[in-house]
């Protein structure tokens, strides 16, 4: 049997799955933060064209918000870890910027 599966094709990664569930994942937010009254719309093409990014969030206090949604089947251990309880995450990498993650019910009711 060839590495790639019963002949010669080497195995394709991504695909249709991998894009359906990133669509889900954009669409689920999306809907989430527009049933708490924000304005929330996905990108056409998920970024791929001049516009970049998977969502446009505009806040209650009129700023636009470009969002990325990544979907994995596993985080970092350390980063749902270290999250914990908390209410957010502060990261940094060595001589680089800082991040903040928070959960999505906490970043809805801010943006409002």
């Amino acid at each position: 049997m060839a590495r790639g599966g019963l002949d010669d094709t080497p195995r394709k990664s991504g695909g249709r799955s991998p894009a359906q569930k990133g669509y889900r994942l954009e669409n689920q937010t999306r809907l989430y933060l527009c049933e708490a009254g924000l304005d929330c719309k996905r990108v056409p093409l998920s970024g791929a064209g001049d516009e970049k990014g998977d969502l446009r969030l505009v806040t209650g206090w009129g700023q636009t918000l470009k969002g990325e949604c990544k979907s994995r089947a596993k985080l970092a251990d350390w980063i749902v870890n270290a999250l914990g309880e908390h209410d957010f995450l502060v990261l940094k990498q060595d001589r680089g910027e800082t991040l903040v993650m928070l959960r999505l019910p906490l970043f809805r009711d801010m943006a409002q």
